[in-house]
């Protein structure tokens, strides 16, 4: 799970710095693209796990699937709110959380494959 989670993280990170090629090498847009995977995989994941450590098994399948979406989704909503929003006060929320999508789904994903996975062995 660590191995496919850094895989992830980094090319997220990849995929999010590389989002805007005009501004890649700035100090502040380095800075909000950290923040941004902070906000939407690293915090999420790290919750989603903490959470799963203290579920009982039918319960940790259903948080597995949906709390690392959720807390993804209430990252960039939180981004969205914080620096977003003052400087487009035309947009909506709902017109960014559809990229929180993403990174929740992958993030599911890797906290239920080792869930099944010893499932099958036991």
């Amino acid at each position: 799970m660590k191995t496919a989670f850094t895989i992830f993280l980094l090319v997220y990170s990849y995929i999010k710095y590389t989002a805007v090629p005009s501004q890649m090498g700035e100090p502040m847009y380095m800075a909000t693209t950290a923040l941004v995977v902070i906000l939407t995989a690293v915090i999420p994941f790290f919750i989603a796990r903490h959470l799963l450590a203290k579920a009982s098994p039918p319960k940790s399948y259903v948080l597995a699937a949906f709390v690392p979406l959720a807390l993804s989704a209430i990252g960039l909503a939180i981004y969205f709110y914080m620096f977003i929003a003052p400087t487009a006060p035309g947009m909506a929320v709902t017109q960014v959380l559809p990229r929180a999508i993403a990174p929740g789904l992958v993030m599911s994903v890797i906290l239920l494959i080792p869930m099944i996975m010893r499932r099958k062995d036991s």
